[in-house]
């Protein structure tokens, strides 16, 4: 799981835990904005290296996390601290 690596490990998660957690977990969410925001990855590659489904379902979530300010957050504030490293 190539995207994913950073995320997983940030997350402290595993590829499986990825696969049988909801579609939107936050944490998913969260990998999805930084690798929109930082990459040109296409929500398709995003989608299935996170398991979140189709890909206008990244699109979907990382629009409403965006729009409720979620990027200000303290949580996301300290688990992309942890991505970024």
């Amino acid at each position: 799981m190539v995207a994913g690596d950073f995320g997983l490990r940030a997350a402290r998660q595993t590829e499986r835990s990825a696969r049988v957690q909801k579609k939107s977990e936050a944490w998913k969410i969260w990998v999805a904005h930084e690798l929109k925001r930082r990459t040109n990855a296409p929500n398709a590659w995003i989608a299935k290296q996170l398991h979140m489904g189709v890909s206008q379902a990244v699109s979907v979530h990382v629009g409403r996390f965006a729009s409720k300010g979620g990027d200000a957050s303290e949580a996301y504030q300290k688990f992309i601290q942890k991505f970024t490293k």
